[in-house]
């Protein structure tokens, strides 16, 4: 891809409302989306699982250090997912060591004994002490590679109006989670998809729990779970929920592979939506030729996305 249609993406995002980082607020001048040093594309989920570019942000919270090493972590543990397992490496007395994939050793039952099949092959005949180690990602690092993906795609979808998602006070932390190298600052409610549910859901969406009022993001075969802005009060009343019964997917609207955009419905309430629209409701604009659903919902603010995906309910 040039730099030029690579420019022409980045301003295209610039003028559509895409003026500041979502994760750190930093004001983007036109001159460095043009430039494109300190402005990127960033994909969500990561480019390295399919994502396509959603929205801009600055190169730190884009390729930092920081972010470099969570990206990573899911890439190697979606593989790992893909592969039946991580690979191990085989050490001899500390020097020298060889790759062996997951295809080509067991585990044993008590999950502790690992049979490698190839091994005669990598040592030979040789004796002596051998290591055998993991290549497993760090679980915090994966958890908050799949946090920084889902909370982009909840931004790109609001669009202009996700501005104000990112300063609520339920969203801040994850913000601060992202910008920090420390793990643990947020715990990201991320769950397993088991096969026959991922079946019926489309890989990479974003859509409506209207019963626990956030956002469910999926992303392969993880449920990212998000609330919905507002109050931090809001994910702690979805964690208790989740900790009492099994989580239900029916929802509203999915949206599919979500993109910045400007078409929000995004300003004070008027009238007619004070008289009972929430989170969630359909509504129709003047044409009646298309749906929209208020999704966020605030003092005397509304944002309404217009419905671009399939219903999906689930039993």
């Amino acid at each position: 891809m040039s730099r030029t249609s690579l420019q022409e993406k980045r301003l295209r995002f610039f003028r559509r409302g895409n003026t500041h980082c979502p994760i750190c607020l930093t004001e983007f001048p036109e001159s460095d989306v043009r430039a494109g040093n300190i402005v990127t594309l960033e994909h969500a989920p990561q480019e390295s699982l399919g994502g396509k570019p959603a929205c801009l942000t600055c190169k730190r919270c884009n390729t930092g250090a920081a972010t470099a090493i969570v990206d990573q972590a899911v890439a190697r543990h979606y593989q790992a997912v893909e592969r039946g397992g991580y690979h191990i490496t085989i050490e001899r007395n500390g020097h020298g060591h060889h790759t062996i994939a997951p295809e080509h050793y067991d585990v044993g039952d008590d999950g502790t004994t690992i049979a490698v099949r190839t091994l005669r092959d990598v040592v030979g005949k040789r004796r002596g002490r051998f290591t055998l180690r993991f290549t497993e990602s760090d679980p915090d690092a994966v958890l908050v590679g799949l946090l920084k993906s889902a909370y982009l795609m909840v931004f790109s979808l609001l669009g202009t109006a996700g501005y104000r998602y990112a300063q609520s006070e339920a969203v801040l932390p994850i913000r601060e989670q992202l910008l920090s190298r420390k793990r643990g600052l947020f715990r990201p409610l991320v769950m397993d998809i088991d096969d026959d549910a991922n079946a019926l859901i489309p890989e990479h969406t974003v859509r409506l729990l209207e019963e626990y009022q956030c956002w469910a993001v999926t992303i392969h075969n993880w449920l990212v779970i998000l609330p919905a802005g507002g109050s931090i009060d809001r994910y702690e009343r979805i964690v208790e929920a989740l900790e009492e019964a099994p989580l239900t997917l029916r929802s509203a609207v999915v949206w599919t592979s979500p993109k910045f955009h400007d078409s929000s419905v995004f300003g004070k309430k008027s009238d007619k939506l004070k008289t009972g629209l929430l989170f969630g409701t359909s509504m129709t604009p003047p044409d009646r030729r298309r749906d929209y659903v208020i999704v966020y919902e605030e003092a005397d603010l509304v944002v309404a996305l217009p419905v671009s995906g399939p219903e999906v309910s689930e039993p």
